[in-house]
């Protein structure tokens, strides 16, 4: 859903959901079309479905990151960390296929952005990897192109397969 920065005061009847191309059902009661729909439902016996997404603005990839976990078991046990791209959040079509980031572990990943005026919703190429709420290394985002890291052992590497 979205909301006019301007409305944030008074939202009431203002929030939008997206729903087949547009941002036009109502925040409460409408419906909405998923970013990232199920490949097979929660509830069966072989779920497949991205969850708790965490979105920053990467200031080095000049694009919004999504983080999220992937659960592929009856029991939501997490099958990886993804991430995806996207340049213009107002557009939800727009976020790139998932990319894996790490296998299976516990859930809830984000990141935090460690120079100055960054947090967890700005980071810049490098950042501290959470999950859940603990973190024991960073990340490093990598534009096309640029190269690989001297020491993988101690980042985990994310490169943004999606541009050209």
């Amino acid at each position: 859903a979205r909301l006019r920065y301007a409305d944030r005061d008074a939202p009431v009847g203002k929030l939008l959901k997206w729903r087949d191309g547009t941002w036009s059902e109502p925040g409460v009661g409408g419906r909405c079309t998923p970013v990232l729909p199920a490949a097979s439902s929660w509830h069966g016996k072989t779920p497949d479905a991205f969850w708790g997404p965490s979105v920053h603005w990467n200031t080095h990839l000049s694009q919004f990151v999504m983080l999220m976990n992937r659960a592929r078991a009856p029991d939501w046990s997490q099958e990886g960390a993804y991430a995806a791209f996207n340049p213009d959040v107002a557009d939800p079509r727009g976020w790139s296929r998932p990319v894996k980031i790490r296998d299976g572990g516990p859930y809830y990943v984000q990141v935090i952005g460690t120079a100055r005026g960054e947090s967890d919703k700005r980071a810049g190429r490098v950042a501290r990897l959470f999950i859940h709420g603990r973190s024991s290394e960073e990340i490093i985002f990598l534009r096309p192109g640029e190269g690989t890291l001297s020491d993988p052992d101690k980042v985990a590497p994310v490169t943004n397969a999606s541009e050209p």
